[in-house]
């Protein structure tokens, strides 16, 4: 997002990761705005478009906080697309 100003935000994912290393910089001050909780499943827009069950939805949201190191967020994000005929790269 870029401000006429030439001032601009990474809002979400890897690109605040990819400003972060161009920056050079080991740490940078953050703002969290808002958090996204289980109980608002039926809320998320995955959901309510009908991509996702709310049951498949969690499973890939409970994988992502999952410490188990041969299940990643991406492995079971995968297997839940796959299920339903999709694929993620």
């Amino acid at each position: 997002m870029s401000h006429p100003d030439g001032r601009w935000q990474a809002l979400v994912g890897q690109h605040r990761y990819a400003v972060i290393s161009a920056l050079g910089k080991p740490l940078i001050d953050i703002r969290v705005e808002s958090f996204v909780g289980r109980e608002e499943v039926m809320l998320w827009l995955g959901v309510v478009s009908g991509l996702f069950t709310p049951a498949a939805a969690l499973e890939v949201f409970d994988a992502c906080f999952s410490s188990a190191e041969d299940r990643t967020g991406l492995d079971v994000l995968n297997r839940v697309c796959t299920s339903s005929g999709g694929s993620v790269e």
